[in-house]
């Protein structure tokens, strides 16, 4: 990092602890949108006094407003933006007027990290980047004010995806996880609601013709924590349980609200199936369930394993079968397709890039050799064409990997080596080790050298 950023930060350290602390005291949830704009004004000017244009968004009427900016728009490279959300899921008045506030080397305040801290660094980033003379690319700010909104989040999300289009990186300011590594994920969310109904009776004088629904619900809650999958990263947290009525009556009623955090799509139906089969038994005779639970949302599968070095050894990922050919999914835009090969299965190949073997476009002629007279080089050809060979004209790359089929072609079979060009099969293949040649390339590199 440039060390001119560092002495920028240490240097207005105490400007950004203002910052924090006046942004966390502007409290405000998303039932509350008068107090969210009065936020949003407040982040307006403090992003336009650092030389972003920004404004202001109402998506509808009595609804948390949304704040957006641009610096830099006409400068050459491709945007980043950075985005977020300034509301909490605290109402004003919480934790008292002016919860902010530090101990120790500690933080505290509703907002504090999730996520008024990255709006922060996002402030002061840019600021930073402006006193280094950056002007590489333009920087976008988003910063909305619903991050609860649910359904009617929508109008918010298309101007999040707008405003990311043709962006080459893109920062969530949300809190770092707890090792502090960069998190280039997001886990899915399901909640779920149980209602465990028993029998109610006198606890003293009819005991055994009651039947515990609080006793039941928590034989549940221990099944559901069991549902965990801490290696895939499958999280269930029974939340909230409430029953019963008074002391000496056994609860004919519980209910029972829980949640799930899923790093795979695969655990979310593994955990469905388990909650169907739990709820549609008992541990406790005569008490039966019910139980809803919501889409799953806000999932971003990305994730691989490494080893002991840090060396990728696996790619987790997701298939989203209604995007096959045909389908109705099909149609869908998406930003980019990433194309791949099985290490296990791929089979070795020698792989023969070909470029033009004459470095000139018109090689000079023997009269054009004549025409120098003494200027004549000593190795300029006496007759014929004067060669100017290039030396790059053929690449041999060992140790390319092919998918099986394609090795079992025959000698002058043509196809497509996808991003790379269209090759043909060499009469120098063998059994052990294929070899290709290309044909063409699929972009013309060689005109655009030709021109310089």
């Amino acid at each position: 990092m440039d060390q001119r950023i560092m002495d920028y930060v240490t240097e207005h350290r105490e400007d950004i602890i203002r910052d924090w602390q006046e942004l966390v005291n502007l409290e405000g949830s998303l039932r509350e949108p008068e107090y969210l704009d009065i936020e949003a004004e407040w982040l307006k000017q403090k992003f336009t006094d650092a030389g972003v244009s920004c404004e202001i968004v109402h998506t509808k009427e009595h609804y948390p407003p949304l704040i957006r900016g641009v610096l830099g728009e006409d400068r050459p490279g491709k945007p980043v933006i950075f985005a977020g959300h300034f509301d909490t899921v605290f109402d004003r008045g919480t934790f008292g007027d002016h919860p902010f506030r530090i101990e120790g080397d500690h933080a505290y305040g509703p907002g504090v990290l999730d996520m008024k801290g990255g709006i922060i660094i996002t402030l002061w980033t840019i600021k930073a980047l402006e006193y280094i003379g950056f002007t590489d690319r333009p920087v976008r700010i988003c910063f909305c004010g619903d991050e609860e909104g649910g359904s009617d989040h929508g109008p918010v999300e298309d101007i999040f995806r707008n405003w990311t289009d043709g962006c080459i990186a893109g920062f969530d300011m949300e809190t770092s996880p707890i090792d502090h590594k960069l998190c280039v994920g997001r886990k899915y969310v399901m909640t779920g609601k149980a209602v465990i109904h028993g029998i109610s009776a006198h606890s003293g004088n009819n005991y055994e013709a009651g039947r515990n629904a609080i006793t039941e619900a928590a034989h549940k809650v221990i099944a559901i924590q069991n549902m965990n999958n801490m290696e895939l990263g499958t999280h269930m947290n029974p939340a909230v349980i409430s029953g019963g009525t008074v002391a000496n009556a056994i609860p004919g009623e519980c209910t029972l609200t829980f949640s799930g955090r899923f790093r795979y799509k695969t655990e979310i139906e593994r955990v469905k199936q388990e909650l169907h089969e739990l709820f549609s038994s008992s541990v406790i005779e005569g008490t039966t369930s019910e139980y809803t639970l919501t889409d799953q949302f806000g999932g971003f599968e990305t994730s691989v394993k490494t080893d002991e070095n840090g060396n990728v050894t696996e790619i987790l990922c997701s298939v989203d079968l209604d995007s096959f050919s045909g389908s109705e999914g099909a149609n869908r835009k998406v930003k980019g397709t990433l194309h791949w090969l099985s290490d296990m299965d791929a089979v070795p190949a020698e792989v023969r890039l070909y470029e033009p073997l004459i470095n000139d476009e018109e090689p000079e002629t023997e009269a054009d050799t004549e025409d120098k007279g003494e200027d004549a080089e000593e190795n300029d050809a006496p007759k014929g064409i004067n060669l100017n060979i290039n030396p790059d004209s053929l690449t041999v790359l060992q140790g390319a990997l092919v998918e099986p089929s394609i090795a079992a072609c025959a000698v002058g079979d043509r196809f497509q080596f996808l991003r790379t060009g269209y090759f043909c099969k060499d009469p120098d293949s063998t059994d052990a080790l294929p070899v290709y040649n290309r044909i063409v390339p699929l972009k013309d590199s060689w005109a655009k050298q030709s021109k310089n």
